[in-house]
């Protein structure tokens, strides 16, 4: 068994691709592992309704984050030289902090009737906070998608642990403190900004290398992203994050935090190993776009493997949902693991298709994407208000889950 451990370098060495998921694995475990250990704690210094307004704040900064770069990081991997993909990287931080003081300028000002219109008025003292953390988690989504093209995943495997560190730290501090609200805002929003020193440093980035004239030629060479890609991202982003939105709109505060922490912990696996497996997928199939027989091949494979470790996770809770979400979160939150068991189908699903869904930008299908992201806006949308109208929850969260199940479906097989 001594032998076979001393094997393991060399061995992983030879296959870079598992290597490099297994690295980004690591730190996503460790990122993940903090946050999983750390919610029992915190479900009970903070009530359903205090995570209930965070789902909120948390979903309205992912919805602006889909658009704040117009989706030109995603191309950072594509070029073949350097310089090109460095000023991507300019462009793509320059685009983040112009949109992010757009939406100061403007959010700000309404902030009171805006908020109070989605019945989350408790928000209102926090709005100064999205522009902030939309600035700090845009730099470090382009340098991110910088480190992965420059196979740093060593890198990315210790931000995402440290970014999980400090969410935790600041939310537990703030939750013995008394803190409310303040305490889950002001800790997602500074956790945006970790890791971005590292990340610089590393970067071997500097303003020589910046060259803004190069822009424009660049934004038109890659215009598809913001075209379509954006596009997509913003309609995938809305099928996942706008639903949070409606159930604060047409549900009670208390129920949007059943169904946030249900998202929640459902969706750590697709965080810990689908963003892993995507982070390296996406340059490699880049890196292989030529051989049809080998990008092929690549993608069964992963699929196959994703598919196992999904059956294995989601079949769990899917059938002990209330009583283990009632066992480590407390009995007040059983109603959290009833919805986690209406989740589980489309969660299983996506898990397998999240990871591999940047091979259709690489295929250069990204028309069809767009589409089948809109669909399953459309679906999840319309799931939500039907049954909102009738006021059952459950029934709005079972359709959500459904319509979601029944696209993945479809986009896996496409």
């Amino acid at each position: 068994m001594i032998a076979s451990l001393r094997c393991l370098p060399e061995w992983l060495s030879k296959r870079k691709f598992l290597a490099s998921v297994l690295t980004l694995l690591g730190g996503s475990l460790a990122g993940q592992g903090i946050l999983v250990l750390a919610s029992p704690f915190l479900t009970r210094l903070y009530g359903p309704g205090d995570f209930g307004a965070l789902a909120v704040f948390t979903a309205l900064l992912t919805l602006l984050l889909a658009i704040a770069s117009f989706k030109y990081e995603m191309a950072i991997p594509l070029p073949k030289d350097r310089a090109g993909a460095a000023n991507l990287v300019f462009l793509s931080i320059a685009i983040v902090a112009l949109f992010s003081a757009a939406v100061a300028l403007v959010l700000i000002p309404i902030s009171g009737p805006f908020f109070e219109w989605i019945r989350a008025p408790e928000l209102r003292p926090y709005a100064w906070l999205l522009p902030i953390g939309l600035l700090g988690a845009g730099t470090v989504q382009a340098l991110t998608y910088w480190a992965s093209r420059r196979r740093e995943f060593g890198l990315l495997s210790w931000a995402r642990s440290f970014q999980s560190g400090v969410q935790v730290a600041v939310q537990i501090g703030g939750g013995l403190l008394r803190m409310g609200i303040s305490g889950l805002v002001v800790g997602y929003a500074l956790s945006q900004f970790a890791g971005l020193a590292s990340l610089l440093r590393r970067s071997d980035l500097s303003p020589k290398t910046c060259t803004p004239s190069k822009w424009r030629e660049l934004a038109s060479s890659y215009r598809d992203f913001p075209r379509f890609i954006a596009l997509s991202a913003i309609m995938t982003v809305l099928g996942a994050q706008l639903p949070i939105i409606l159930f604060a709109r047409f549900f009670a505060v208390d129920v949007t935090g059943f169904f946030s922490l249900a998202i929640r912990v459902l969706g750590l696996p697709v965080a810990l190993v689908g963003a892993s497996v995507g982070q390296v997928f996406y340059p490699e199939a880049a890196a292989q776009k030529e051989n049809v027989a080998a990008s092929r091949s690549m993608f069964e494979r992963t699929a196959s493997i994703l598919f196992i470790l999904a059956l294995a996770i989601f079949s769990f809770i899917g059938f002990n949902g209330p009583e283990l979400f009632g066992f480590v979160f407390g009995a007040e939150w059983k109603t959290a693991g009833r919805y986690a068991q209406y989740l589980a189908p489309w969660l299983m699903l996506s898990f397998v298709a999240s990871p591999l869904s940047s091979f259709s930008m690489v295929a250069g299908a990204r028309k069809e994407s767009l589409w089948f992201s809109s669909g399953i806006t459309v679906l999840r949308i319309v799931s939500i208000w039907l049954w909102a109208r009738w006021q059952s929850a459950d029934m709005a969260v079972l359709f959500f889950s459904m319509s979601g199940s029944v696209i993945c479906v479809f986009y896996f097989v496409w």
